[in-house]
């Protein structure tokens, strides 16, 4: 095994249930122990248990949030979410807009009180703050997909919106400067969701964010530049999550039928792997808890029925199933998965017997 010095790329091993457990103990035992008046050892440990087992239960029910929970920093804010309410979202979109809500908002007195910071800076709610980094997170998932932008590069983007009168606020240009690096300041240091990639790059603490975000700029874009995008990105895997994002923030079914429609006019230009990846955009938004209309639902189902039938790579055909699978929680189509999956798992006694036209009591030694 080579010495680790000696590594030029490490992959960070994912959160075990056991490491899941013990972090998730240590929150709710020190909620415990300072909400609660009893000292008795014995008793908080009794409650930490059972707080650990609802959560880990909870996490359970949706595959959306186990795979958040694999991510340490994403599993403290589920933890924190679910301490802070009553229950955690059921899919990776509601939590995802629930944490940027929390981490934008929550901090509005941190902003007022920077030193650093003017009062008029302080003064953009948190909608308007919102709107800049989701902004700032296109850009960067547009022109720099690995994640990252140079400082000077993201202070241009925000002064140049700062600046337009008809998309941002008409400031003139040296306020617009001064402001954008104040929010720029704002992102890294009082709301905490930019961080230093290295001493001239920013990044957004957490890539999810930076899809979900820039999911938010996507829906202030027309309806005919949303869907020109989406036509242009669905191939690309490190899209699937941002254009999933913009179905599940948009409301109008019939923009969602738009999106759908420009997927499925990309199919008729791509290889095969291009395929695949359009295929699991496309059961992804069947199966999942979209604003597609349940007739357009239905259909893409029944696609995704067919190509985990007919298709011929087992990997890809996986990743469909475990789609289908989600649909499970769908009203729009639950009953047509119960229906395939008894398609697919029939009774074996039944189908044995039925698998030579003859049953086997009636076979002869001949």
């Amino acid at each position: 095994m080579a010495n680790k010095d000696e590594w030029q790329i490490g992959e960070l091993s994912d959160f075990s249930l056991d490491q899941q457990k013990a972090l998730s103990k240590i929150w709710f035992k020190y909620r415990i122990k300072t909400q609660d008046e009893t000292n008795d050892k014995d008793e908080i440990e009794r409650m930490v248990n059972i707080e650990t087992d609802r959560f880990i239960a909870e996490l359970n029910r949706s595959r959306d949030l186990k795979d958040l929970a694999r991510v340490p920093l994403l599993l403290c804010l589920l933890i924190y979410h679910k301490i802070h309410n009553a229950r955690l979202p059921q899919n990776r979109f509601k939590a995802y807009n629930s944490l940027i809500e929390h981490i934008i908002q929550t901090h509005p007195q941190k902003r007022k009180v920077a030193a650093s910071l003017t009062d008029q800076t302080c003064d953009f709610s948190d909608e308007e703050i919102k709107r800049i980094f989701a902004l700032i997170a296109y850009s960067m998932h547009e022109y720099n997909i690995e994640g990252t932008m140079d400082q000077s590069r993201a202070i241009s983007i925000v002064e140049d919106y700062l600046k337009d009168a008809d998309k941002g606020f008409g400031f003139n240009p040296r306020e617009s400067h001064r402001l954008s690096c104040d929010l720029l300041e704002i992102g890294e240091n009082s709301i905490g969701i930019l961080s230093k990639a290295s001493p001239t790059d920013f990044r957004f603490f957490h890539r999810v964010f930076q899809e979900f975000l820039a999911s938010h700029y996507l829906s202030s874009l027309s309806l005919e530049a949303r869907s020109t995008i989406i036509k242009n990105h669905c191939i690309d895997p490190q899209w699937k999550d941002t254009i999933l994002g913009l179905f599940y923030i948009t409301t109008c079914m019939d923009d969602v039928r738009k999106y759908i429609e420009a997927i499925q006019d990309k199919l008729m230009d791509v290889n095969i792997i291009e395929q695949y990846t359009i295929e699991l955009l496309l059961a992804e938004a069947a199966f999942g808890d979209f604003n597609c209309s349940t007739a357009l639902a239905r259909k893409l189902a029944g696609d995704t029925f067919s190509q985990v039938e007919l298709g011929i790579w087992a990997s890809h055909r996986e990743d469909l199933l475990r789609c289908i699978l989600d649909g499970l929680r769908s009203n729009k189509v639950k009953e047509l998965v119960k229906l395939k999956l008894k398609e697919w798992f029939p009774c074996r006694t039944y189908s044995r017997n039925n698998l030579f036209g003859v049953n086997p009591s009636e076979w002869t030694m001949s």
